[in-house]
């Protein structure tokens, strides 16, 4: 959505704003900048009520609230979470502040019934830098918890139990999953890295942290569970005969279909 070879830092709030304003607007895709303030490019925010389906690129969770607070009647959001740091470099930080995020889309709780959230941190060029840098999180996104009207939810595994790794830190994904969802796919973004020193396979290490959050009791509360994605191996050649095995056994189990994404990124 942007060219970080010749111009790093392009401006496009107004503008991209002003879409918002479109009369009838049903479905929008949009990337919006990080401005130090945000303001709305009229006297009056705007009121999309015929909004349904909106997916944002580069805003950061901190500029977010009063975009969704706008979107009334919206029922799918694809929000694509991004960290560069040529970027945006007085608002886009190496922190994902989950709870100021989670504050955000609460906004649209009355309405919306399909969240999608995916993650990429991109490496700063400028400064010489190949690899992607690494992020810290803050706070907890468990107040998506009440948002009673989704039905599908994808979200990074990280965001929501908040650390790196395969952990769930006892029932940090059940704590968060809102109780109505009936499919809940997760993404492996900032899961694992190249430099990580593991002594077991990490994917089955990430199916016995899933178990575990089963066995737990902690997704109990999400009572139309329908279905389960896992993020995706990290083997070119997909998880292993013994992690399928423990799969099946949790679906006839928990009567939960388990999966796991096996598109390669």
């Amino acid at each position: 959505m942007f060219d970080e070879v010749n111009h790093l830092d392009p401006s496009n709030t107004a503008d991209a704003l002003a879409l918002f304003y479109l009369p009838n607007i049903e479905n929008l895709s949009v990337s919006i900048d990080n401005p130090t303030n945000f303001t709305w490019p009229s006297s009056s925010p705007p009121d999309p009520t015929s909004l349904k389906s909106l997916e944002l690129f580069r805003l950061r969770e901190s500029r977010l609230a009063p975009v969704l607070s706008a979107t009334t009647n919206l029922k799918k959001l694809r929000y694509n979470w991004l960290y560069h740091p040529d970027l945006d470099e007085e608002v886009s930080k190496d922190v994902v502040m989950l709870d100021v995020m989670a504050e955000a889309l609460f906004k649209t709780k009355d309405s919306l019934e399909e969240l999608e959230i995916t993650a990429e941190s991109l490496p700063a060029l400028s400064h010489g830098e190949y690899e992607p840098p690494g992020v810290t999180f803050h706070g907890s996104i468990v107040q998506l918890r009440e948002m009673h009207k989704l039905r599908t939810l994808y979200v990074p595994w990280s965001f929501l139990t908040g650390m790196k790794g395969f952990s769930t830190g006892p029932g940090l994904i059940g704590a968060a999953v809102p109780p109505n969802v009936e499919h809940l796919a997760l993404d492996g973004f900032y899961m694992w890295s190249e430099d990580d020193d593991y002594e077991d396979d990490p994917d089955k290490l990430m199916v016995e942290a899933f178990a575990e959050e089963l066995e737990s009791g902690a997704l109990l509360n999400v009572m139309s569970l329908k279905s389960v994605c896992l993020p995706g191996s990290i083997y070119l050649s997909g998880m292993s005969d013994v992690c399928e095995t423990k799969m099946r056994v949790l679906e006839d189990r928990f009567g939960l279909e388990l999966s796991y994404d096996k598109r390669r990124k």
